[in-house]
């Protein structure tokens, strides 16, 4: 694999190694690198569905926790790895899921039934 090119803007570093798919341990390795001690990646995992697991499992070793949302579609998933894992306010949160159902007529309660499942075990 290439060394990759790391811009930051905003406070917030990009890793590019141009137009070529990446994945595996290594890339997932160096994406932890460039991020600080409470860095947050998201990454889009585009691939065979059977490639899930050995995508997320290389960025579990990289990283202390790791939650991903269901496919969508095209066997498409999101990512999301922290470098420490997160302590959540679960009462606030679901005052604010409460408020996004009011104002938006969103199922966001639901969200934060499925993290807090996830953050349980």
């Amino acid at each position: 694999m290439s060394k990759p090119n790391i811009s930051e803007h905003d406070g917030v570093r990009n890793l590019h190694f141009g137009t070529q798919v990446i994945q595996g341990a290594m890339f997932y390795a160096a994406c932890a690198d460039c991020l600080t001690a409470n860095g947050i990646m998201t990454v889009n995992i585009f691939c065979d569905r059977e490639n899930h697991s050995h995508n997320i499992e290389a960025i579990e070793r990289s990283f202390s926790a790791v939650a991903w949302l269901p496919e969508v579609h095209d066997s498409n998933i999101v990512a999301v790895a922290f470098k420490q894992a997160p302590s959540i306010d679960f009462e606030q949160l679901y005052l604010r899921a409460k408020k996004i159902e009011h104002q938006l007529a969103l199922p966001a309660t639901t969200w934060v039934d499925g993290l807090m499942h996830w953050m349980r075990g």
